[in-house]
Order: structure tokens, then sequence, then C-alpha cells
């Protein structure tokens, strides 16, 4: 019905299964789609998916904590979907930055028996030998895994904990055993304007995806100005959508790739006192 009525871009939708159904209909009538999902598998050249992939957070986090001094890592990872594609990706990063995984456990999400499995990264004289764990989970399981490292003497402060834009939560943040964590993400810091108006005009704090629709709203309207200025029709083609130099969002500068993966300039957060802090600032450009 949106294409008969003149839609030349999609915006949306959220959920897989939706953007599945979306693109078999834009697809066909050459209409690109700017989803919101974190569905990786749905990406083409022409649907663009616009979530919060893992992929750039596991490359910016691997890359600075080896720069500083974090070479030898256990590894918990689930084993599922995302835990496979993080894990794989991080391994890649590390050895090519010269890091290496010494240890590591993978687990069926939400399986509280993955505690008695985190004494076997020790050696038999009780000693590790690596200096980080990278930990790609969230919610109560990364506190469960984060508690069972401390018990076993694995503190934060001798076991640097390193993850994903899945511990951007401040119930993630809130947890004993997780102070001086680390991970990357979109920053805080350029959200806020953003948030502060939004509080100002609806009275509540915006639901974390709100940037999403904010700023494939923005980017559609600078992309059909550019159109304008040029010709007669919204620039909303491959092309332009693909422009290497990115665009200006609410969560930082962001572009799309050719194979519709969005790919984020993320900042380097730290889990301190409670609160998420930036200690790295996110590049301005690619």
């Amino acid at each position: 019905s949106a294409i008969q009525d003149g839609a030349q871009l999609i915006l949306g939708p959220l959920l897989a299964d939706s953007v599945r159904a979306v693109k078999a209909v834009a697809k066909p009538n050459n209409i690109n789609v700017i989803a919101f999902s974190t569905d990786w598998a749905l990406a083409d050249q022409s649907t663009f998916m616009m979530g919060f992939m893992p992929f750039s957070q596991v490359d910016r986090i691997a890359r600075y904590a080896g720069a500083q001094g974090y070479t030898k890592y256990a590894l918990i990872a689930p084993r599922d979907k995302y835990g496979d594609i993080v894990t794989s990706r991080f391994e890649q990063t590390a050895r090519g930055s010269g890091s290496t995984i010494t240890k590591s456990i993978r687990f069926m999400p939400c399986d509280p028996a993955v505690i008695n499995q985190v004494s076997n990264l020790k050696n038999p004289n009780g000693s590790v030998d690596f200096n980080a764990v990278f930990m790609p989970a969230g919610g109560t399981q990364i506190e469960t895994i984060s508690s069972a490292l401390s018990y076993n003497n694995m503190m934060p402060a001798q076991v640097k904990r390193i993850g994903t834009g899945l511990w951007d939560d401040a119930r993630v943040a809130a947890q004993p055993n997780m102070q001086g964590a680390w991970f990357a993400a979109p920053s805080p810091n350029a959200r806020r304007s953003f948030e502060q108006k939004y509080m100002s005009t609806y009275g509540q704090q915006p639901v974390r995806l709100a940037t999403l629709a904010y700023d494939a709203t923005a980017l559609a309207a600078i992309l059909a100005r550019n159109g304008f200025q040029k010709g007669s029709t919204p620039d909303f083609n491959y092309t332009a959508l693909t422009n290497p130099n990115g665009f200006s969002g609410t969560d930082g500068v962001f572009r799309f790739q050719q194979n519709g993966l969005v790919e984020r300039a993320l900042a380097v957060l730290e889990l301190r006192g409670g609160r998420i802090v930036e200690i790295d600032p996110a590049p301005t450009r690619f």
C-alpha cells in the first residue's frame, strides 16, 4: 500500500520477520529499505540494516584493549548465533593485533551451570595465563559469570572484563564484579542532546532505539535534499546510501557498507561506580 501511494524509501521495520516480509515486497519494486533490526543475515544491496551490529563493537574493543596491553585472553561466550559470530570476529581481530586466546568456555544460553566451568580457566596451581576475559553476554547471565570469576579469585582489578554493546545497560553498570569493565558502543555523550530534547518534548526518556528512527529520518531528509539539488528526485539510490564518507547522527557517524550492513564509529566505555563512562572518544569521521 505504501509503495502504491508513492513511497520511494522505507524506514523500518524493527523485527527480523517483519524486515523479511517488507523486503519481499520492496525489492521487486526497486525500493530500498533502511531497517532497524540487528539480524545481519537480512542485509543486501537493497536492504540496509541500521541496528547496533556487533562487528564494529568487537573490532573497536579488541584493538583498544590490545593497545592497552591486554593481549592474553580467556573467552566465555554463549553457544548461539550471536556468540558464534562475535567469537569468530574477536578471534580474528585479536590475532590481527598480536593477541592470543589461551582458554575458552562455550555455554548454552541462560544455563546457570556455566559457573561450574569458570574454575577450569585456572591452571592446576591456581594461576591464570591471561589478563583479560572477553564475555559477549548480557543481563543476569553476565552477572552470574562475572561473580563466578571473582569467586575463583579472578577479580576485576586483575582480570579485565571485555565485552560488547550488550553492556550498555544501567543494570550491568551497577554490578560490583563488573566495575572497570570495557566495551565499545555509541557515545552516550553524542546522544545526550537528543535525549534532553525528547524529554522536553514528550515528558519521558526515549527508548534506546529511538535514535535509530530519528537518524534514519534525518538521513532520508538529507538524501532527499541532495537529490532535489541535483535533479527532480530524492537521492535514495544504492550509491547515495553507501557514501563512503558516511553520515553524522545522534549515535555518532555511521555509514552503510556495500553488503548493506551499518558501520559505526564507536567510543570505548567503562563501567565505573555504577555509571557508564566514556574513556576513549569515538572518531568523528571515517
